[in-house]
């Protein structure tokens, strides 16, 4: 066997100023499961939402640990 999953990768925070991760650059996700996609969908919509209602960033870093809460345990 030349590899196997999941291959976690995290960050310890997503944004910075003027920056902000989603999808598997905010924390990596087994891509056979499809997990990934949902969980890019969800998180991008989440920071539309900070961006557009010029929120700050780490209202987002919220949103993301509460979105991933349950795929994260």
């Amino acid at each position: 066997m030349r590899g196997a999953g999941p291959f976690w990768q995290g960050a310890r925070r997503r944004f910075a100023p003027g920056v902000a991760l989603v999808g598997d650059a905010a924390g990596y996700t087994d891509a056979v499961t499809g997990e990934g996609i949902t969980l890019s969908l969800v998180c991008a919509r989440a920071l539309a939402e900070v961006v557009a209602e010029r929120r700050p960033l780490a209202d987002y870093e919220r949103a993301w640990l509460e979105l991933t809460r349950m795929h994260r345990a």
